[in-house]
């Protein structure tokens, strides 16, 4: 068993497999519920005050949105990050192809709006080096 204890402002205030526990916390206000399975509070809603399970579909259909969120999440801190390894490419002081990297990193910014599946971006390539006397030009 597994039991929840909410309150009348439809909050889950925690979990406990020990019913003793939660009544001795129990203050004005809270109720427990009490479910024969390991529910998550995820998978949980309120309907006219009383707390119960949400149907399988709409479990699924949460789990995938938040499984899709997190996969843009990454998406963009992975093109943050090479934003943020091309910002001194255009610093006034450093030698380098300020019109191609300027490309580079609009190309990045405009990645999210272009790509379908976050988890196989087509990463634009950085500009390449060039060398000059004898040394890289970025």
């Amino acid at each position: 068993m597994i039991y929840i204890l909410y309150n009348n402002k439809e909050e889950i205030l925690g979990t406990s497999r020990n019913r003793e526990w939660l009544e001795r916390v129990l203050e004005e206000g809270q109720l427990i519920a009490e479910f024969s399975y390991n529910v998550k509070p995820k998978d949980l809603t309120f309907s006219n005050g009383v707390l119960v399970e949400k149907e399988q579909d709409v479990i699924i259909k949460e789990e995938n949105k938040r499984r899709k969120e997190e996969e843009w999440r990454v998406f963009r801190l992975k093109r943050n990050k090479k934003l943020a390894a091309s910002d001194k490419f255009l610093l006034p002081d450093v030698e380098s192809d300020k019109k191609a990297w300027t490309d580079y990193r609009k190309a990045l910014r405009d990645l999210p709006d272009n790509t379908l599946n976050p988890k196989a971006p087509a990463w634009p390539e950085p500009p390449k080096k060039k060398k000059v006397k004898g040394r890289d030009k970025l």
